[in-house]
């Protein structure tokens, strides 16, 4: 669903998409020109990583389960060789191990969920404090 979407729900959005209908599975060929899932993908590499590990980290500092997020990174991980969860956790000597394995908050010093919301207030303050054009420019 984005502003210029004429669909009115997120079935709708994902059956009826013509944008995401043109994103094919990325596969490599293999021997005899079989084709198989490419898990150097951003999917695999930035996605998980980046976007459901992060997700799953909040979750876990709100105490939320989250069944299907674990399936998809558990997954992701066995195809990889990766250990992001361990027995449905995140694991965080794996995610921390390696600067840039992960974008979990604990990467960036951020241990709950009052820092992640402060960090994000500085981040609003900061905005706030930057001048516009007007401000800076003669008139």
């Amino acid at each position: 669903l984005n502003h210029k979407s004429k669909h009115v729900d997120i079935l709708s959005s994902l059956r009826d998409s013509k944008q995401l209908a043109a994103i094919k599975t990325p596969t490599v060929e293999g021997v005899g020109g079989r084709q198989y899932l490419d898990s150097n993908f951003r999917f695999f590499k930035d996605d998980i990583p980046y976007g459901l590990l992060v997700a799953k980290a909040l979750a876990e500092m709100l105490h939320v389960e989250t069944p299907f997020i674990d399936e998809v990174i558990d997954w992701a991980q066995k195809l990889r060789g990766e250990c992001f969860l361990k027995d449905g956790k995140i694991n965080r000597e794996y995610c921390l191990s390696t600067k840039y394995i992960s974008g979990i908050p604990e990467s960036y010093g951020l241990t709950s969920m009052e820092d992640v919301v402060d960090a994000h207030s500085i981040e609003d303050k900061d905005k706030e404090d930057t001048p516009s054009i007007e401000d800076v420019t003669d008139t």
